[in-house]
């Protein structure tokens, strides 16, 4: 079994012939697609080391407050779920393989950066009911691709967080549309939209999936992600 994550950043042959366009439109997006929703950044106090764990905190919290209905910054006066949740974060981030067990909790500093970043996302999805976010959706496996989890979905839309100090990629492309196939396959998930959100840059795209998948191949989505089912479904993804 191989998971999303190294689907995306693998296999460079099958993402060529499916979408050959994809670099592309990522060079045209982070020059021409995007759109600002906040003018400010969010400062980076952290080393590099440490910011899976700093966006990861910041995602749990706006996560949190979506579900008990309250603001991200009620967090600072009620220290005891705060610290649950950094705790919850900790656990979480130091299962993956860069982390060791001298990888500490995340300290004021970065809690505080944390809470900055979750901000961000309470302000973008303000427009979006509690009840139509739904948080870390699960995609059941297909063939050789193991389950999965997206970030958030909301009404038609399926939005992945990336809260790094960089443009957008191909792999995070390659993300949205798997997920969405898996969605399609399963009918889990009616996805006609597909979005990208940075709350640290304060940038964002959103676009209709069908002309997302014609912005990167020229075929329509239902070939696109049909492709997709059919490789990981037919065993070349193995080899």
């Amino acid at each position: 079994m191989i998971t999303d994550r190294e689907f995306v950043r693998s296999y460079s042959s099958f993402w060529n012939d499916t979408i050959p366009f994809c670099e592309a439109f990522v060079r045209s997006l982070n020059v021409s697609f995007l759109e600002q929703f906040s003018r400010q950044q969010v400062a980076q106090r952290t080393i590099a080391g440490r910011r899976a764990l700093v966006n990861e905190l910041a995602f749990s919290l706006f996560e949190h407050s979506s579900l008990e209905q309250a603001p991200v910054m009620s967090f600072f006066a009620n220290r005891k779920a705060l610290d649950k949740i950094c705790r919850k974060t900790h656990r979480r981030i130091s299962e993956l393989e860069f982390a060791n067990d001298a990888f500490p909790p995340p300290d004021l500093v970065e809690q505080v950066e944390a809470l900055d970043i979750a901000k961000r996302l309470e302000n973008y999805f303000a427009g979006i009911p509690y009840v139509d976010r739904i948080f870390r959706p699960h995609f059941a496996g297909c063939g050789v691709l193991d389950a999965c989890e997206g970030d958030v979905f909301c009404l038609d839309t399926l939005y992945e967080i990336k809260s790094g100090d960089r443009n957008f990629r191909g792999p995070d492309l390659r993300q949205l549309l798997v997920y969405a196939a898996l969605s399609m396959e399963a009918r889990r998930y009616d996805v006609a939209r597909v979005g990208l959100v940075n709350p640290r840059h304060g940038t964002h795209f959103v676009m209709n999936l069908d002309e997302f998948c014609k912005r990167l191949s020229g075929s329509p989505a239902s070939d696109v992600l049909g492709r997709i089912i059919a490789f990981v479904s037919g065993g070349s993804a193995s080899n």
